[in-house]
């Protein structure tokens, strides 16, 4: 996998903050009843931006058969 930085300011454009990964966590808490490491966190956070920008970016080729 590809190495991911969890430094903040690194996660440009859309940089994530201790708020927000905190906030993650919380969630994933609630949700599933576990309790993630804080490097974890940063980890997890990061690639569900990542997944979630990669399922809603245009693909190329619907545009090329519309």
């Amino acid at each position: 996998m590809t190495e991911l930085h969890r430094d903040p300011a690194a996660a440009a454009p859309a940089a994530l903050t201790p708020e927000d990964v905190s906030e993650f966590q919380r969630l994933v808490s609630e949700a599933t009843g576990l309790t993630l490491s804080a490097e974890d966190e940063w980890d997890r956070a990061i690639e569900l931006i990542a997944l979630v920008r990669m399922l809603i970016r245009p693909d190329a080729e619907d545009h090329e058969h519309a």
